[in-house]
């Protein structure tokens, strides 16, 4: 198709007919009114942002956790809950030979 020659004919035939100089009465009051009045809340639209918000927390959240359970944990703070673990457990069984 031959675009150039479309487009001298479009433009031929817009500057044929020129825009009037007719405004409706109170164009500008009624479209400046439009412009300033404010969009009516939309209970579906206020559900959908607060969902979208918690998704993305949510996704954060989870990626963290991910990275942090995939970290090897350290030498030293693995033995010392060893340690407390262990004594807790036996502190039980201590109690339980100690009363008999």
């Amino acid at each position: 198709m031959q675009y150039e020659a479309l487009e001298k004919k479009l433009l031929a035939a817009a500057r044929s007919h020129p825009p009037g100089d007719q405004v409706p009465y109170a164009f500008e009051q009624r479209v400046l009114a439009r412009i300033r009045q404010k969009p009516q809340a939309d209970a579906l639209t206020w559900w959908t942002q607060w969902l979208w918000r918690a998704a993305v927390s949510s996704l954060l959240v989870t990626l963290l956790a991910g990275i942090w359970a995939l970290t090897p944990p350290s030498q030293n703070s693995a033995g010392a809950y060893a340690d407390d673990f262990e004594s807790l457990v036996y502190a039980g069984l201590n109690e339980l030979s100690d009363s008999r």
